[in-house]
């Protein structure tokens, strides 16, 4: 089937094919932040277990050095940019929509006039 070029396509597709992106984006950037503070938790109890003298404090600033710690934040700033991109395209599409209405409006009141 071949596929159709997005500038052939209605907005309303455009628009919905965007905005299964955004919520793709949007789930996976949730995921990870309500997981967040329980990896954290995990990584600090992992430190504890190893040395359970360690204070909490000491253990959970080791955590927050862990190539886990910060690979996670990093996805989890990547994806946040991603679904904030994806957000301002669906704004973009809709304001394009609208502007279309609008001079669509403008050229219907013109041709009322002559």
């Amino acid at each position: 089937m071949k596929e159709i070029k997005d500038k052939e396509k209605p907005l309303s597709e455009i628009y919905r094919l965007k905005g299964l992106e955004w919520a793709d984006a949007q789930g996976a950037w949730y995921a990870l932040s309500e997981t967040k503070a329980t990896t954290l938790a995990r990584l600090t109890s992992d430190i504890k277990k190893a040395d359970p003298k360690m204070s909490e404090a000491r253990a959970e600033r080791e955590a927050r050095c862990m190539p886990e710690w910060v690979n996670m934040l990093e996805e989890m700033c990547r994806l946040n940019t991603l679904r904030l991109r994806l957000k301002i395209q669906l704004d973009s599409i809709d304001m394009a929509g609208h502007e279309k209405m609008s001079a669509e409006a403008n050229a219907r009141k013109e041709r009322a006039h002559y």
